[in-house]
């Protein structure tokens, strides 16, 4: 290989590197109370960190603390849903003042 073309490739591979943030939607993520399911979003493909309490997974009654990401995926957060059980009331163990929880990314 020439050094033309290993220094084209180089240019090539250091112009992707400059796109990444750009192509990628990277962007900050906003305040914690605005990452919520079905809210709205602008930056297409953002991924915010997001908890939330909700039945156990053992399905025994008790709540836990899932921690986990949103993603804005067409104007709208796209979360995880809470875990439901059968026969067990998707409130039961879960403290009714909670609040989905977010920071930023980065």
């Amino acid at each position: 290989m020439t050094n033309l073309a290993k220094s084209a490739g180089l240019g090539a591979l250091l112009l992707c590197f400059a796109c990444l943030p750009a192509c990628n939607e990277m962007d900050d993520c906003p305040a914690a109370a605005a990452v919520v399911p079905d809210a709205a979003c602008s930056s297409n493909s953002l991924q915010c960190a997001y908890s939330f309490q909700s039945l156990s997974v053992a399905c025994d009654g008790t709540s836990t603390t899932y921690m986990s990401s949103c993603t804005c995926t067409s104007g709208t957060w796209a979360c995880p849903s809470a875990v439901s059980c059968p026969g067990v009331s998707a409130d039961a163990g879960v403290d009714a003042g909670s609040t989905p929880d977010a920071s930023t990314s980065g």
